[in-house]
């Protein structure tokens, strides 16, 4: 079993400069195999920001970078952290995490998935997670996962492998499952795993609670038929690990809140942390703690 270690990296722009080589760096030889950059914000299907930052607007009918050098320098990073390292890391971009974000593409959706493609090919990446912290309806819900489905197929038509595709809830499992349920394919499921925040904001759980947490989430994806067969290994649970949430969390204490949902879930999926810039000081302990909690292998997770 291949377990999802995962962190997300502020700003995808984190990569670029010579910061940027630093945290290629840091996060290349750790033992963390996911890495995700948060995040893309769309103003519309053709105009795509990287946090503050316009990347890509339309020219011509094309999708086009603002910042050619730029981008070509955080597809030399991303690459080498897929493919210069053990384990190999799998890179995904998060689109949110606000209402808007989502709201500003759905009048196109066909367009915005052909730009999303295209964007992973320019930067090298793996996928995409949706971080949607807007209002649970079934209008959104049908959106994301028609955006999930839309853009899998995509890529199977292109390139004949599915993407990683991931989500980030951090409330409503019912809702969430109600996704995974309009997000069916004859494969199984067009997301391959829920980063699920077992915080608000910046309010960790206790590690002793950690494992009811994660159950509500098991039981509300058990009573779905989302073409997923194993509901706890589809499932990773996350921390914020900046020093201003409480309880405040180091490395010790998510491996002791991971065990804790080990023990009744065996197989979890993995783990998360948010995020790399409050961890950067003890990196390694940090990606340590998902093989030392749940002692399978974390190896390279299969792309396509």
């Amino acid at each position: 079993m291949t377990l999802a270690n995962a962190v997300y990296l502020q700003d995808p722009r984190s990569l670029g400069g010579d910061a940027g080589e630093r945290v290629v760096r840091s996060l290349g030889p750790s033992a963390y195999n996911v890495v995700i950059l948060a995040f893309l914000h769309p103003r519309s299907p053709w105009d795509l920001y990287f946090c503050n930052k316009r990347m890509y607007r339309r020219v011509q009918g094309r999708l086009t970078p603002t910042d050619p050098a730029l981008v070509a320098t955080l597809a030399a990073r991303i690459e080498r952290l897929r493919s210069e390292f053990q384990p190999l890391k799998n890179v995904l971009l998060s689109i949110g995490p606000f209402e808007a974000d989502y709201d500003r593409v759905a009048s196109d959706l066909p367009a915005f998935v052909d730009n999303l493609y295209l964007v992973a090919r320019q930067l090298h990446l793996d996928g995409y997670d949706f971080d949607y912290e807007g209002t649970l309806d079934g209008r959104h819900q049908e959106l994301l996962a028609e955006l999930a489905v839309r853009y899998s197929d995509k890529v199977f038509r292109e390139e004949r492998r599915r993407p990683a595709l991931t989500a980030a809830p951090f409330a409503a499992p019912a809702w969430w499952a109600g996704v995974l349920g309009r997000a069916r394919t004859d494969a199984g499921n067009a997301f391959s795993w829920f980063n699920v925040q077992l915080y608000g904001c910046a309010t960790n759980p206790a590690p002793a609670e950690a494992a009811g947490r994660f159950a509500a989430w098991e039981s509300a994806l058990a009573a779905t038929d989302s073409g997923i067969g194993d509901p706890a290994s589809f499932l990773v649970p996350g921390v914020n690990a900046d020093r201003t949430a409480a309880p405040l969390f180091g490395a010790e204490d998510f491996t002791t809140l991971l065990t804790s949902v080990h023990g009744r879930f065996p197989d979890v999926g993995g783990g998360f942390t948010w995020s790399y810039h409050h961890v950067a000081r003890d990196v390694a302990a940090w990606a340590s703690a998902v093989p030392t909690a749940l002692e399978p292998v974390v190896g390279a997770l299969r792309r396509g």
